[in-house]
């Protein structure tokens, strides 16, 4: 997914290096309906009742994973925030009880004026969140720390919900090297919910992928740079909307900073703001920029793109924009990405008709913000500007009035060597799509098969049972799980 971690494998030699020994993986469980933190013993059979006990109990193993079946973890549980955890762990919702993604552990405070979880790193941390919900704290949801010559800190934070005014907030400093990863995360704070400051000659690579970043004021993202310190911002399927000042906030002081962006989506961006200039992505040193490399990516309802831009520090390819002189650059398309269900704030798939869909440069991205795979069967080298492909559960076909010789070629991929059905909807009525409703209109079955050992099936038709509007919609049902599967239509004269 990322095609520069190579970057951050060199920046994070030091890790592997290190002589500090790797103990035996340990597993703690905790549990905050039935753990008991005066007699357990954090055995599966015997858990914890609180993560604060779990980790002054366990705390000094390298390698611990905490395990933490559902519920809430408060203070009035006896959590007793920030908890600091070890500089080398995982702390994890059970995945033998917590489906991935879900929000069934929670940890929430009223009190917290720091962070909720906190780590700092000793000679090669290395911690990882995963399947939690963080919520009701009044700064930071997780705090990553590391400082000093041949320190380092790798933070993964990955399928986790965070609503907290400062979701994720990393500092980097004294020659010490940070790799920051955010994958399928949902982070939702009122000001600036991902911070990372680097000074005194850190080094850093932070790696953005599959995001939602929804921020109430000031910044989506904001990156400081200073002191000859070094860092490498890369922004992949991610999607930042509602900062009042920026999606994108950099202050380059002194040192280097890469940016890169490749199918993101700035939305509702500059609005409000008293003073400064808005815009998606804002620098603050009119005299000290970095470089940006920005793809695939789409502007819409956003006071400004970039204010007051160096052009010379930014590479544009094949984005959807709004500025006009944007719009001569790098292949990019001016226009709105419309958006398929615009009331609902957490599908970004692009309605039929839209001037991003198959308009990007295909590249090393080869999924989207939803999982689905970039570009359609009919359209491989050109994917979707924006976090995601409309061409997954149900795709479009618009036909002339009079459709002549027409010719569909149809395709589906789902499960291999299962029963597929391919039904046809015209959507004349209401939405062509609801996310679990799915097709509506006048509904036909339409096609049929079997998917062959890799789960693809494909026919050509000359259709003679399209419903007369010029307009319709696919989607492919399979006998087997997913049942829901990804198809392809094109039409051809």
């Amino acid at each position: 997914m990322f095609p520069h971690r190579p970057l951050a494998t060199l920046l994070l030699a030091s890790v592997v290096a290190s002589p500090l020994a790797r103990a035996q993986a340990t597993t703690v469980w905790v549990d905050a309906r039935v753990g008991d933190d005066a007699k357990g013993t954090g055995t599966a059979t015997a858990p914890w009742r609180t993560l604060t006990r779990a980790v002054a109990a366990n705390g000094a193993r390298l390698d611990t994973t905490f395990r933490l079946r559902p519920g809430r973890y408060d203070e009035a549980l006896g959590e007793a925030y920030p908890i600091v955890l070890p500089a080398r762990c995982t702390v994890e919702a059970d995945p033998a009880v917590v489906p991935p993604g879900s929000v069934a552990v929670q940890f929430g405070s009223s009190l917290a004026l720091t962070a909720l979880l906190r780590t700092t790193s000793a000679a090669n941390g290395k911690v990882v969140v995963r399947d939690l919900f963080l919520t009701g704290g009044m700064f930071r949801g997780v705090q990553g720390n590391v400082s000093g010559q041949g320190m380092s800190l790798d933070l993964t934070v990955e399928r986790c919900r965070i609503q907290q005014s400062r979701c994720v907030a990393v500092n980097a400093s004294s020659a010490a090297t940070c790799l920051v990863t955010l994958r399928d995360c949902a982070l939702t704070g009122p000001d600036t919910p991902l911070t990372f400051n680097l000074s005194q000659d850190a080094q850093a690579v932070v790696a953005v992928e599959r995001c939602t970043v929804r921020s109430g004021l000031r910044a989506g993202l904001y990156v400081s740079v200073d002191t000859r310190s070094k860092g490498l911002l890369h922004v992949v399927n991610t999607a930042v909307e509602g900062a009042t000042k920026a999606g994108l906030l950099t202050d380059l002081r002194s040192g280097t900073l890469a940016v890169q962006l490749d199918h993101c989506l700035f939305k509702d961006i500059g609005k409000g703001v008293i003073g400064g200039s808005p815009g998606a992505i804002v620098n603050v040193q009119a005299s000290s920029w970095p470089t940006f490399s920005v793809r695939n990516t789409a502007f819409t309802s956003v006071v400004n793109e970039v204010p007051g831009i160096n052009t010379a520090a930014f590479t544009w390819t094949t984005c959807l924009v709004q500025d006009a002189a944007l719009a001569k650059l790098g292949g990019n398309v001016q226009g709105s990405p419309t958006f398929l269900l615009s009331a609902n704030a957490e599908d970004y798939r692009l309605a039929p008709g839209s001037p991003g869909i198959d308009r990007g440069t295909a590249g090393s991205v080869t999924d989207d913000l939803y999982g689905q795979p970039r570009g359609g069967a009919f359209s491989p080298t050109a994917p979707d500007i924006g976090p995601a492909e409309h061409h997954d559960l149900v795709c479009h076909v618009a036909t002339k009035p009079t459709a002549g010789s027409l010719r569909l070629e149809l395709a589906a991929v789902g499960p291999p060597n299962t029963g597929v059905f391919l039904f046809v909807a015209d959507g004349t009525t209401t939405t062509p799509w609801v996310p679990g409703l799915h097709l509506s209109g006048t509904i036909l079955p339409f096609a049929g098969g079997t998917t062959d050992a890799g789960g693809v099936w494909s026919t050509v038709l000359v259709p003679a049972g399209i419903p007369k509007p010029v307009e319709a919609w696919f989607q492919a049902l399979f006998l087997s799980p997913p049942y829901l599967g990804r198809n392809a239509a094109r039409a051809v004269w």
